[in-house]
């Protein structure tokens, strides 16, 4: 009989303590400097890499609730973060982008962002992040059909 993890050993709740702890950590950042949650962050985060977005795009990258994402940017929206601009072929959907005040919160954010990923990762070495960042994107499981 094959015995079963102690949960504390189990791989799906060592990922979730570790993701929420680094998010936690970075969130604090983004509190502190830009009263961004960690989901408006992220959206913030993909609309800067990316440029022009549906949400309905975002929420497909990001894995976001379709809830929190439709809360997330009507706040940035309404803050002036982010720009909407409804698509005319079809007018359920709609563009979002970064406004110049967004794209300077995200800019700042982002290098904070560099910044906070380098500190994790003194914590490794150069082969233990190699095999982490290698054995991390062979567990992410493909999109259902």
């Amino acid at each position: 009989m094959t015995r079963q993890p102690e949960l504390p050993d189990h791989l799906p709740e060592i990922l979730a303590r570790a993701t929420e702890s680094i998010e936690a950590g970075f969130e604090r950042i983004t509190r502190e400097r830009h009263d961004l949650s960690r989901t408006e962050w992220r959206v913030l985060a993909h609309l800067g890499s990316h440029g022009e977005l549906t949400a309905a795009r975002i929420g497909e990258m990001s894995g976001l609730h379709k809830t929190k994402l439709s809360r997330a940017v009507g706040l940035l929206r309404g803050r002036g973060l982010i720009v909407r601009q409804v698509i005319p072929a079809d007018r359920r959907n709609a563009r979002l982008s970064l406004s110049p005040e967004g794209q300077i919160v995200h800019d700042d954010l982002a290098a904070e962002a560099a910044r906070f990923e380098e500190t994790l990762l003194l914590r490794l070495s150069e082969e233990e992040r190699r095999t982490l960042a290698a054995a991390l994107r062979n567990l992410v499981l493909p999109e259902p059909a």
